[in-house]
């Protein structure tokens, strides 16, 4: 029911937020998880293909998979030195507005 209240809240404030919303109540992540790993992929990725973008999440999701590696979508993308929009700030400024369009949550929700 949380996942829910969280999906309605998120689809509310985001132009994207019916697809975040969407593959929370469905996905095994959360929908703040959905919404980082889209926005993540906004900057790394935001005018590369779609290609590209499922890429970046691609990325993310194997290192949450790996046993050398943190186990959740947020420690991976915030461990220390790995991705330079959270070093530079442009990931925070990102999130802070969703700035993650249609194709980057659906590259996030596919990964």
């Amino acid at each position: 029911q949380a996942r829910g209240r969280e999906a309605a809240r998120i689809r509310k404030r985001s132009p994207a937020g019916s697809l975040a919303a969407q593959a929370a109540q469905t996905a095994a992540i959360s929908a703040e998880e959905l919404k980082l790993l889209a926005n993540i992929n906004f900057c790394e990725a935001g005018s590369e293909s779609y290609v590209g973008k499922v890429a970046v999440g691609n990325v993310i999701m194997n290192r949450v998979k790996s046993a050398s590696q943190p186990n959740t979508i947020t420690e991976v993308v915030y461990a220390k030195g790995q991705f330079s929009p959270v070093r530079n700030g442009s990931l925070q400024r990102a999130l802070s507005s969703d700035k993650a369009d249609a194709a980057c949550y659906q590259a996030a929700i596919e990964h």
